[in-house]
């Protein structure tokens, strides 16, 4: 009975272990999605730093301005 008991226990255990597992893969995932996601946001608002300052550079010369915005 005792064998019985702890065998159950044993059991019960690996299904919480399981469990447990699987949900931390899924918060490892949902994690490294997120991480991805700030990656591209970062290049993104670099990128449009970067064309903001090349287009502040030709504020003096309005049709080059305007040539490189169409760009």
């Amino acid at each position: 009975a005792e064998l019985e008991r702890l065998s159950k226990s044993n059991d019960e255990e690996k299904l919480k272990n399981e469990e447990l597992r699987t949900k931390l893969n899924a918060s490892a995932l949902a994690l490294q999605q997120e991480k991805q996601l700030k990656r591209d946001s970062e290049l993104a608002l670099k990128r449009i730093k970067t064309d903001i300052h090349n287009c502040s550079a030709l504020i003096t010369e309005p049709k080059l301005l305007t040539q490189r915005v169409a760009e």
